[in-house]
């Protein structure tokens, strides 16, 4: 009964800990999944996407300025005449 208890105990605790994922994310991890590598691509990933977030607001920016400057223009020709 005791070794029973014993075998059963630590196969509960093989299965618990042979289907934990590593993860970056230190939130979702937990104790035995955290990888520090992949913490490492994770924060790589998200500074990737800030800047091209960052190269699309300023292009989105630039277009913007363009498009109001050729508004003031035409609104200019329209009040002269």
């Amino acid at each position: 009964m005791k070794f029973t208890l014993i075998y059963t105990s630590a196969a509960l605790c093989l299965v618990l800990f042979s289907s934990c994922q590593t993860t970056g994310n230190p939130r979702e991890g937990g104790l035995f999944g955290y990888s520090e590598t992949k913490a490492q691509q994770r924060l790589q990933d998200k500074s990737d996407t800030l800047d091209s977030i960052e190269s699309d607001t300023a292009r989105q920016r630039r277009i913007s300025g363009g498009l109001e400057g050729t508004a003031r223009s035409k609104q200019r020709k329209l009040d002269s005449m």
